[in-house]
């Protein structure tokens, strides 16, 4: 029988050399590292069956009163850090306080005239958990001014500060500047 020629190396490679080591692709898997090495992963089938890890030369957690991380105290009044820089110079900083779940505001407009200034104080520590003497002064010099100012200018401002209750503060604020002006 005929026997085929020999076929041409693969990638116009030359024949290897006798004795010559195997090409890359042959080559056997590299030796593994001696020494501590970490566990295989497991099975995903024993996953919830893991033993405890072992403890080998590693310190021992620490223990004790340690500092909070940065960000993780508990929260001021909600709104407060808000406030523009120019509404907190002269404040006092906030008492330590609890944090505490957001109270729900209750319908306080009036139809008889009250003092304005007093309405805004109380509706401004309900929603923010202290009174905020210069945001309560800015509203009041806001509402009160001569010609007076549409109270909608406020909007902008108070969302900073009272986030998604700016609206509905604003409304009943309108209520309570019409009631005080007798209409």
């Amino acid at each position: 029988p005929l026997e085929a020629p020999p076929m041409p190396p693969v990638g116009n490679l030359p024949p290897p050399m006798p004795h010559a080591p195997p090409p890359p692709a042959h080559l056997p898997p590299p030796p593994m590292p001696t020494g501590h090495l970490p566990p295989p992963p497991p099975p995903p089938h024993m996953v919830g069956n893991l033993p405890p890890p072992p403890t080998g030369n590693l310190p021992p957690p620490p223990t004790g009163n340690l500092p909070p991380p940065p960000g993780a105290g508990p929260p001021g009044p909600r709104g407060v850090s808000n406030l523009p820089a120019w509404m907190t110079k002269q404040q006092q900083p906030p008492p330590e306080e609890p944090a505490t779940k957001r109270i729900k505001v209750e319908d306080t407009t009036t139809t008889t005239p009250v003092d304005l200034k007093v309405w805004i104080t109380q509706q401004i520590q309900l929603l923010l958990g202290e009174p905020e003497a210069s945001l309560v002064t800015f509203i009041h010099n806001h509402v009160t001014s001569q010609p007076p100012k549409p109270i909608a200018d406020l909007l902008p401002e108070l969302q900073e500060v009272l986030d998604e209750d700016a609206s509905a503060f604003l409304e009943k604020l309108q209520h309570q500047v019409a009631v005080s002006r007798g209409g």
